[in-house]
């Protein structure tokens, strides 16, 4: 069981994640282009991070709700909303049995180590090969996340003939 997630606020997502110098920030980079946009469609997001400073940084610069907490160790308060997004590449089978013996909804992103007990998977890749067939995974070029700043650049440059 996991301490302290089992009060929900209803109407909202917490995303956990994790990045830094040693592991890159492309799992918290691409959880904030989803939670932004969440946010910009009037749900709440929260972020459990861990304690990083560019990880701090990237989240205070965009405006979101974020507290620390590794994967390693459990969230000391409840969580925001129903839906916790897990982004990470650690085996997080664990940590989303927990969460689904508690009642969460539970979405893991370019993971395949929760597969089974998921309520989905997505797999953010053009070129998604070799997957089992599962009506819980959702994968292939209509699920690539593309940031707002790619989205703008478009516009200001137009799209190739």
């Amino acid at each position: 069981m996991i301490k302290g997630v089992d009060k929900k606020t209803h109407g909202g997502a917490t995303f956990w994640t994790e990045g830094g110098s040693a592991i890159g920030m492309g799992h918290v980079a691409r959880s904030l282009n989803i939670a932004l946009a969440v946010i910009s469609r009037g749900v709440p997001a929260e972020f459990l991070v861990n304690d990083d400073a560019a990880v701090r940084s990237l989240l205070d610069g965009a405006g979101v709700t974020h507290r620390i907490c590794d994967f390693g160790s459990a969230p000391d308060v409840g969580l925001l909303g129903e839906v916790v997004v897990m982004d990470a590449k650690k085996d997080v089978l664990s940590r989303v049995r927990a969460l689904k013996e508690l009642g969460w909804k539970v979405v893991v992103i370019d993971n395949l180590s929760a597969l089974e007990i998921a309520d989905k998977t997505i797999i953010p890749s053009a070129v998604a090969c070799g997957l089992p067939p599962n009506d819980k995974i959702l994968a292939g070029r209509d699920y690539v996340i593309i940031g707002e700043g790619f989205r703008r650049a478009e516009k200001q440059v137009g799209r190739p003939a």
